[in-house]
Order: structure tokens, then C-alpha cells, then sequence
């Protein structure tokens, strides 16, 4: 009797250990199927977006980089920000990554991940304005899409932001215009 329960237990914690390997991989390799599904938890669609924007950071230096000079005040009906260029960053004709430089005075940057034309993570750095590549380490406010509803929210100091308050849904708003705003940009 006990053997059996043994031998249950162990073809049980292999199924499940299998489960989580095929979930894991399928996030990886798949972040679509993870964001399109609405059983899928916050948690796990946030995971999903981040496994998938450490991925277009590793693919960086084999895209193809695409540079435009933005003339100052050109974004005014999305943004209070003055930024001097952009940097697009494409997998074939697909845009996997978007960062904006500031004007002199300031450092600030911002960049933008698309998966499927769509934005699924934006980081908003203080100080990025010396950076090429994403710094995994650097401090800044992040912010997870699904489909064009954000999910959630960091602060810089890595607190969660409450998604329904209504800062959160203005914020999320802004980011989607200029998403469109400066993918016009780079056309």
C-alpha cells in the first residue's frame, strides 16, 4: 500500500513538474499565448512580459536600428516632454523596441516594447539618457500592458500602483498616445 501511494506521488509531482517546465517554455517562447489568454493572471502576464522584453534585449545588437530626429515641442498634444530623438529597433519590418532621448537639461528617457504592433511594457528611467541598451539594474517607473489596457504599475522604488485609480488609467492612456505618436515618428 505504501509503495502505491509512493509510486502516486511520484508520477503526480512529475506531471506537475512537467506542467510548469511546458508553461514555463510556452511563456518564453509565446508571451501572445500567456497576454491572449483572460485566464491568465496578472501575475503571469506580467512575467510573461518581462521574459519576453529580457529576450528583445538580448536580441538588440542583431535588429536593425532606426534613428529620427524629433524638432522640439513636436509631441505637445501627447506630452509635456521634449525629446531630441528616437531610436526604433526592428526584428525584419517589426518593431520589437522604441527608446526616446531627451533634449539638453534633462536625462530622462523613455522605451517602449511592442509585441504584435502592440505596447506591452514601457520604462520611464530619470537618468537614461546615458544608456544605449536597457539597464536590467536601473531605477525608473514600469508599466505592463495587455492588449491596450494597462495591468499593471512600479514606481521606481518597485511599490505596485493601484491600476483602477484614476491616475493610473490617465497614465496608462498617455503612454498609449505617445506610443502612436512617436511609431509615426519612425515611419
Amino acid at each position: 500500500m505504501i509503495k502505491k501511494q509512493l509510486i502516486v506521488s511520484v508520477c503526480l509531482g512529475l506531471a506537475a513538474g512537467l506542467s510548469a517546465v511546458t508553461a514555463a517554455e510556452t511563456t518564453a517562447a509565446e508571451p501572445g499565448a500567456v497576454l491572449s489568454n483572460s485566464a491568465s493572471s496578472v501575475k503571469q502576464k506580467v512575467a510573461a512580459i518581462q521574459t519576453y522584453v529580457a529576450d528583445v534585449e538580448k536580441g538588440l545588437s542583431s535588429d536593425k536600428r532606426k534613428e529620427a530626429m524629433v524638432t522640439e515641442g513636436s509631441f505637445k498634444a501627447v506630452t509635456d516632454e521634449n525629446w531630441k530623438k528616437i531610436h526604433g529597433y526592428y526584428d525584419g519590418d517589426t518593431l520589437k523596441r522604441m527608446k526616446l532621448y531627451p533634449q539638453a537639461g534633462s536625462k530622462k528617457t523613455e522605451e517602449f516594447y511592442y509585441y504584435n504592433n502592440e505596447p506591452v511594457f514601457v520604462f520611464v528611467e530619470e537618468n537614461g539618457a546615458g544608456k544605449e541598451g536597457h539597464d536590467k539594474n536601473a531605477v525608473g517607473s514600469k508599466y505592463y500592458f495587455s492588449g491596450d489596457k494597462l495591468i499593471a504599475a512600479t514606481t521606481p522604488d518597485g511599490k505596485g500602483t493601484d491600476n483602477s485609480s484614476a491616475e493610473s488609467e490617465k497614465m496608462g492612456d498617455k503612454l498609449q498616445k505617445e506610443s502612436v505618436a512617436f511609431r509615426d515618428t519612425l515611419k
